[in-house]
């Protein structure tokens, strides 16, 4: 499709900077970013990010994407005793998450049965990634760039911890 608009907005230089310096991380131009923007608008007829008034979250669930914080405490109310930390990662940790998207979730313990897998794969009303692994496993393979652990331990949340309960920001 043939780009023939034009937006012309003026925003805080500083608020601009900071923005440019994100979007060239990512690989995208700031074209990209607002035409993204629009579509998301168009496509969820609405501003496609929730708003609130100075609440910040008080524990990493609550960062996880609204679609899937109810099928995550589902997961939780079951969590079985073997599991040491829980991980989400993948779009439910971003803002491409959709009703319709898969909950990805990490387990890490030394211990966990073929039995706790079971019971935490049927927790969510929609589908679940499950992987599970042990600890000196997920440390070593974390390190790895391009592992699926590398990815988790970089891009997602670590949600629970053995001890502590969910966590706020990191561990």
């Amino acid at each position: 499709m043939p780009k023939t608009a034009t937006v012309h907005v003026r925003v805080d230089e500083q608020i601009k900077e900071d923005a440019v310096r994100v979007l060239d991380a990512l690989g995208i131009s700031v074209s990209e970013a607002i035409t993204m923007y629009f579509k998301q608008v168009a496509l969820k007829n609405g501003i496609p990010f929730e708003l609130t008034a100075d609440r910040k979250p008080v524990t990493n669930l609550e960062k996880v994407s609204g679609f899937k914080q109810e099928d995550l405490r589902k997961v939780l109310d079951v969590l079985p005793d073997s599991v040491d930390e829980l991980w989400v990662f993948g779009s439910a940790v971003t803002q491409y998450c959709r009703p319709d998207s898969d909950l990805d979730v990490c387990v890490i313990g030394d211990s966990i049965t073929k039995e706790d897998r079971k019971t935490l794969a049927h927790a969510p009303r929609y589908g679940m990634d499950l992987i599970n692994t042990t600890h000196p496993e997920f440390d070593r393979e974390s390190l790895e760039k391009g592992s699926i652990f590398n990815e988790i331990k970089n891009k997602g949340l670590l949600v629970y911890k053995k001890g502590l309960g969910l966590v706020n920001g990191e561990v």
